[in-house]
């Protein structure tokens, strides 16, 4: 028997055991250091090195160990890489919900600034137009009775157009503040076109016979010296013969007729003094373009028959040819008026 050699075989025996040993405690090690996070690591790869030096199973756990490192640790630095990208994103998200968020609250208020100068400006207007409304009211209410307390109201004075050839003619008003009634609508002028035969148009075709108006005037500028006495029950027969004698057609001679016979109170005797073109220029001025060539105004004004003093005027016919304005109308007088 070999004794020597079975010394060998112990010694390789005790070795191998040894080292199974090692990879044994190398194993438990690497447990505890996978637990234990990168520190853990360390350790771990010097006592699987360490066993893998006396151990063919070590060298095996060694590989199996490697692998399975390098499988965790491409899993840990994937996660890492994914967390830093939701990281990122999520980031981003929150940056771009913030900044949308201050834009639509800026547009928010924007928009409700923008409303609410608009509506001031609204609410400007409205008060400003209000005020301009009472006004002009209050001005129109005082200056009506003031003409109320200091003058006399003038009826229906009619304005006949006539011209040899069609003309467009402007018609102003000086003092338009006097005015009580309009037909048609009056707005700083009258502008119409007047054809031979005494029709009138306005700018939107519509025809007139004449211009209508009413107004307030001053009692002292008429004459009461010379004058028609009318009596009640002869009115529409005297109005004839008067108009005519001044040179009044047939078709103003019938608009007279019409109005001024019914206003007048019945069975009431009247005096009718007559204002001419002079006096009316003054009561009641209006200027007109183109000038005619003649314009002939009369009023007539209306006062009660008390058996007062008169003469009777001597009436003279007026020019009418060519471009010619033609006026009527009148105004009733009472004692306040004396």
């Amino acid at each position: 028997m070999n004794t020597e050699s079975n010394t060998g075989r112990v010694i390789e025996n005790i070795a191998v055991g040894g080292a199974t040993a090692i990879a044994g405690w190398g194993l438990l090690a690497a447990c505890g250091a996978v637990a234990s996070g990168p520190p853990g690591w360390i350790a771990l790869g010097v006592g699987l090195i360490a066993a893998g030096l006396h151990s063919k199973t070590g060298s095996r756990l060694l590989d199996k160990f490697g692998n399975w490192a390098d499988t965790k640790f491409s899993e840990a630095w994937k996660s890492i890489k994914d967390f830093g990208s939701a990281a990122w994103n999520g980031t981003k998200s929150i940056a771009k919900d913030i900044g949308d968020s201050l834009s639509k609250g800026y547009d928010y208020l924007a928009d409700k600034a923008g409303k609410a100068v608009e509506k001031g400006k609204e609410v400007g207007e409205s008060i400003g137009e209000g005020i301009m409304d009472v006004s002009e009211y209050i001005y129109d209410k005082l200056n009506f009775l003031v003409r109320q307390v200091f003058g006399t109201g003038a009826y229906k004075p009619n304005i006949y157009i006539y011209s040899d050839k069609t003309v467009d003619v402007t018609l102003r008003f000086v003092d338009p503040a006097m005015l009580t009634n309009v037909i048609p609508d009056y707005t700083g002028e009258w502008s119409v076109t007047a054809e031979g035969d005494g029709r009138l148009y306005l700018q939107d075709g519509s025809e007139l016979g004449y211009l209508f108006y009413e107004s307030e005037t001053q009692p002292h500028y008429f004459q009461r010296e010379e004058g028609f006495l009318v009596e009640a029950d002869e009115r529409a027969l005297e109005y004839e013969m008067i108009l005519t004698a001044y040179g009044f057609n047939e078709t103003e001679i019938a608009d007279f007729i019409d109005f001024w016979v019914a206003k007048l109170p019945e069975g009431v005797d009247y005096m009718m003094y007559p204002q001419l073109t002079d006096t009316i220029d003054m009561a009641m001025p209006v200027e007109i373009t183109p000038v005619p060539e003649h314009i002939f105004r009369l009023w007539f004004a209306f006062e009660a028959y008390d058996g007062q003093d008169y003469r009777e005027p001597e009436p003279a016919a007026m020019e009418r040819d060519g471009y010619s304005i033609v006026e009527w109308g009148g105004v009733i007088l009472d004692e306040n008026d004396h």
